[in-house]
């Protein structure tokens, strides 16, 4: 899968605050304007959107695995029975 970096995602979305230069301000709110008229803005909160439920995913794998090595160590201890 190919990264993407946030300032990329900043930029795509018009954040200002990824700006070094307050007066670049006004390219960034044209691009934002050329941006909208597209299907990227959408494209991007998609993936913004997958990306969270995997995360979430990921530590309920985590979590599951941690109590199932727990689990099976329990029983090394008191036996199998």
């Amino acid at each position: 899968m190919n990264q993407h970096c946030k300032h990329k995602v900043s930029f795509i979305s018009g954040d200002e605050s990824m700006l070094c230069d307050s007066e670049q301000k006004s390219f960034l709110a044209e691009v934002a304007d050329w941006i909208s008229q597209t299907a990227l803005l959408q494209a991007v909160s998609e993936l913004e959107s997958k990306l969270k439920e995997i995360e979430k995913a990921k530590k309920k794998l985590d979590e599951e695995s941690k109590q199932a090595k727990a689990d099976f160590a329990r029983k090394l201890c008191i036996g199998f029975a």
